[in-house]
């Protein structure tokens, strides 16, 4: 009666803290042993209901813990991403000041007038 009880326990719940009865002799046939020894079982560690709620109830704590810091890092990479946009931004805009300051002082240097450079911006000549 216990081993059936103890196999069906052992299909329902397949823990990695439950172990199974082994038949020492079968594992170890080469090695010698001790007298009286050959036909003894290992023993069965079955955990209690109160432990596997235990253990169940650590582990939805783990991932309600990981889910909430999961949301935060989400939050944060949102916030670092808009951050980022508006600095390709702003530098794309400081680029284009800095172009357009070239320009003009490439335009004062070469000494021309501004109507002969709005006929070269034209296509005139």
């Amino acid at each position: 009666m216990w081993e059936n009880l103890a196999d069906t326990l052992l299909t329902l719940l397949k823990d990695d803290s439950i172990m199974e009865p082994q038949d020492n002799a079968k594992e170890c046939a080469t090695m010698p042993r001790p007298k009286g020894s050959k036909n003894k079982k290992s023993l069965v560690v079955i955990d209690t209901v109160e432990n596997i709620d235990e253990k169940i109830a650590t582990a939805e704590s783990a991932i309600a813990a990981l889910t909430e810091e999961l949301k935060a890092k989400k939050a944060e990479l949102k916030e670092l991403n808009k951050s980022k946009v508006e600095a390709e931004k702003l530098a794309a805009e400081k680029k284009a000041e800095e172009d357009k300051a070239k320009l003009m002082e490439a335009i004062a240097a070469s000494g021309k007038s501004v109507d002969e450079i709005i006929n070269l911006l034209n296509g005139q000549q």
